[in-house]
């Protein structure tokens, strides 16, 4: 990647510290739920509200309010770290392509290097509804009536309305990039000088990135998951569950559209090679007035056909499936976990 591409203004703070340091996203979104969990301690130390024996004035009630904030914190480490992740995810896995193109194909060159790199006002747009849907969730959770209301805001429930927003303008940004970048490698595909029938595996860096938004995507509702257990938030989650279900199919297809249509496309003329070769043999075949008993050609091109055929059109293996399903079954284990933990604390504090 050039330098000028590197450093292209409005590329955001966090790519930037990942790319500069360099640092993996998982540390610096970890960093920012630390830092988040440290303030929100601090503030309830600072209040009294937490005491030595870890309960607190309000009882299991406001233990839930603590539970749920960091639970929020998480979502938004994750959400964080998921932007950058995307990136250098794409990029590289474009790195592993690149043999595959033309050196002197510009107009490829450039697509590959612009990964990564986003409009400022694309970004704003994609952050700005993410806060919107962040926001509508307190109603869903608890009325209009009482979820921006200010007076009936604890302070753990502050940090819940003043973290949503941040949630929600991550979780956006990612959102877009999973589509930019699934768009790019749908673009790339499509400029493949050739597919070779025989061989698919140069194609499986498209299929890989594909699971890679999914399980990006379920990452963050298997945090969710967390807070099933609390009241008020099955409605919440079943919204978030199917909506997760859709992003995560189309996460997966995405980045594979491309190299679906060329795959295909080569099928497709091959299948009419196939045609026109066995109009041909056939006719040689009926002109002879005795075939020789050797005369193979018909059966080989039937052959070759049938195994045109049996060509998947999708660059996915049984593996490929079997793991996107294990994906989606994450979430589950993550809420057994959350109502695990909460069942011991509950019995610890009666």
């Amino acid at each position: 990647m050039t330098e000028a591409v590197a450093r292209r203004p409005g590329t955001p703070w966090l790519q930037r510290l990942c790319d500069d340091l360099p640092v993996a996203p998982v540390w610096a979104g970890a960093a920012i739920a630390v830092a988040l969990s440290a303030l929100f301690v601090a503030g309830e130390l600072a209040l009294g509200r937490h005491h030595l024996l870890g309960t607190l004035p309000a009882g299991l009630d406001g233990l839930r309010d603590v539970r749920l904030a960091f639970v929020n914190f998480l979502v938004a480490g994750y959400a964080a770290a998921a932007f950058p992740a995307v990136v250098r995810g794409t990029r590289r896995r474009i790195a592993a392509l690149r043999p595959l193109f033309d050196p002197a194909d510009a107009t490829t060159q450039a697509l590959a290097d612009a990964a990564g790199v986003y409009g400022r006002a694309q970004l704003r747009v994609a952050g700005l509804f993410g806060v919107a849907i962040a926001l509508l969730v307190p109603l869903l959770a608890q009325g209009a009536e009482v979820a921006y209301r200010p007076s009936a805001w604890s302070y753990e429930v502050a940090w819940h309305r003043a973290v949503a927003p941040l949630v929600g303008w991550w979780m956006g940004r990612f959102l877009f990039a999973v589509l930019a970048e699934s768009r790019r490698l749908s673009r790339l595909a499509a400029r493949l000088p050739a597919i070779d029938l025989f061989d698919l595996r140069p194609l499986v860096c498209f299929a890989r990135q594909g699971l890679s938004n999914a399980l990006l995507n379920v990452g963050f509702v298997s945090i969710l998951a967390l807070s099933l257990f609390e009241s008020g938030f099955g409605v919440i989650f079943g919204l978030v569950g199917v909506m997760n279900l859709g992003v995560s199919a189309a996460g997966l297809l995405l980045p594979v559209r491309g190299a679906h249509l060329r795959i295909r496309a080569a099928k497709s003329a091959e299948l009419d090679w196939c045609r026109e070769r066995l109009r041909e043999a056939r006719a040689e075949f009926a002109a002879r007035p005795r075939p020789g008993a050797t005369d193979t050609s018909l059966a080989d091109l039937l052959a070759y056909r049938a195994f045109v055929e049996d060509v998947r059109e999708w660059p996915f293996d049984a593996s490929t499936l079997v793991r996107f399903g294990l994906y989606l079954l994450i979430p589950l284990g993550s809420w057994a976990g959350g109502a695990f933990v909460e069942r011991v604390i509950d019995a610890l504090l009666e």
